[in-house]
């Protein structure tokens, strides 16, 4: 059965790299044991190896866990969460979906995320499409909470929050100085997020 956890959304999400890291194992257990919420995303992964990969991790700490994946893995494994794919709309279990288009719904979900809002780290040439405006018009209608994805670093926590995100996904900063600086990257991040103006 999925956990869907009842606790106050984070204001720091952290998206897993596509390609597995060395010391990437290690990273996950120490950012799940000080509290990350982790968008697991491994598309390379056949259901079997994402099921080995997550039996690895303890089971207190898979319930930090969003599954970008299968979802009876993500019940099976005792995950947290489900990030439903762009098909899956409408679908009853409540969790994530990213979308690309301010025109786009996130209804049917707890939160969303939204990108690109600056130019990505992981995906070079893949950056923002909307006006400072259009983001501030856009987050006044959206119905559910929306993280701003794409390029995020501790620079952007202010901006993000007058633009009404509820917090910011990380990807290519977090993990671009390896494995082992992770921990310390996500702390910084929460920190700026924290000290920001609202």
């Amino acid at each position: 059965m999925l956990l869907l956890v009842a606790k106050p959304l984070p204001s720091v999400l952290v998206i897993t790299p596509e390609q597995h890291l060395p010391g990437e194992q290690q990273a996950l257990e120490g950012l799940l044991a000080a509290g990350a919420r982790i968008h697991l995303r491994k598309p390379g992964l056949e259901a079997a190896a994402l099921s080995h990969f997550l039996a690895a991790l303890p089971d207190e700490a898979r319930r930090g866990i969003t599954l970008h994946g299968p979802r009876d893995v993500a019940e099976d494994l005792g995950c947290g969460g489900w990030h439903h794919p762009q098909a899956s709309a409408g679908n009853e279990l409540r969790g994530s979906r990213s979308w690309h288009r301010l025109s786009e719904p996130c209804a049917g979900v707890d939160y969303g995320l939204l990108s690109p809002i600056w130019p990505s780290t992981s995906k070079p040439g893949y950056g923002p499409m909307w006006t400072v405006e259009q983001l501030r018009h856009a987050a006044q209608t959206w119905p559910v909470p929306v993280y701003a994805l794409g390029g995020v670093t501790p620079a952007h926590c202010t901006r993000a929050r007058a633009l009404g995100f509820a917090g910011v996904a990380v990807l290519g900063w977090l993990w671009q100085a390896g494995a082992a600086t992770t921990l310390d990257r996500w702390h910084e991040l929460r920190c700026a997020w924290d000290s920001a103006a609202p």
